[in-house]
């Protein structure tokens, strides 16, 4: 079954007032009833609570032993989901106003977890491989996610808190971690990850700070902490047991780490006013 939102015309949504639309989809396994309804087939399952004005949920799913979750509270909730494979979890929940979630799942036993609370935010989610676990957390207004997870095994934490934070995440490989915080305002972060066993830790607090950071190769470890206004972080490791960690506090510091090879460790402490500091290494 196909159902696609037709223009509302004036009488429709003065009907609709007060009470939200969820538009639920399974092609070829499983049943979906919106406005707080649940129904299983196959063991695939949709449930959806909305409340206030003007929320819409569209859920589409097709395979085995897929469950999605939408609860959604305030003016104006958007959530669009859409997965295939077999053992895939989905949990939305939105609180506020005007937020959007949208999550694009492929694959098997697959996790996204997406909590919004405020106003104006958006993610946008692309889960593809398998037992890959992704958790994003935003509070505030006017934030923006876009996160793009593929391979095996791998996780991505977000947390966002503040005024108009973006992040841009690329995932790739097997058993990769990605965790990055940020809390205040304006503060950008673009982390790509590829490769087998990395971890990346990204803290941001304050305003304007930017973090644009990559790894590829095996066992690379990178830790990037800032706090105050308008530092740069830019932290690219490839090869196999690296470690990267740059620590900046104050305002207009840049950080420029470049690592490859294996065994390399570069440590970068800032603190004051508009320091900067290269680093270029490689070993064997």
């Amino acid at each position: 079954m196909t159902i696609k939102l037709q223009t509302v015309s004036a009488l429709s949504v003065a009907l609709l007032l007060g009470m939200g639309t969820a538009v639920a989809q399974n092609n070829g396994n499983g049943n979906g009833n919106g406005n707080g309804g649940s129904g299983g087939v196959l063991n695939n399952e949709v449930t959806i609570n909305q409340s206030d004005q003007f929320n819409i949920a569209d859920v589409s799913q097709d395979g085995r032993e897929l469950q999605t979750t939408v609860t959604q509270s305030g003016l104006g909730q958007y959530a669009n989901i859409d997965q295939e494979g077999r053992g895939n979890e989905v949990t939305v929940e939105q609180s506020g106003t005007a937020n959007y979630a949208n999550v694009d799942r492929r694959g098997r036993d697959g996790n996204a977890t997406i909590t919004q609370d405020g106003s104006y935010q958006r993610v946008d989610a692309i889960q593809r491989g398998r037992e890959g676990t992704m958790t994003v957390d935003q509070e505030g207004s006017d934030h923006y996610a876009w996160i793009d997870q593929r391979g095996r095994q791998g996780s991505i934490e977000l947390s966002q808190d503040g005024y108009f934070n973006v992040t841009d995440i690329v995932q790739r490989g097997n058993g990769g971690s990605i965790e990055l915080s940020q809390d205040g305002d304006l503060n950008y972060g673009y982390l790509e990850q590829r490769g087998r066993d990395n971890v990346m830790d990204i803290v941001q607090a304050g305003t304007l700070n930017v973090s644009e950071v990559t790894q590829e190769g095996r066992e690379n470890v990178m830790e990037v902490t800032q706090d105050g206004f308008w530092n740069e972080a830019y932290v690219a490791q490839s090869g196999r047991e690296n470690m990267a960690d740059v620590n900046q506090a104050g305002s207009y510091h840049v950080a420029i780490v470049e690592q490859s090879d294996r065994g390399n460790m570069a440590t970068v402490n800032q603190t004051g006013f508009a320091n900067t500091a290269y680093v270029d290494q490689s070993a064997r």
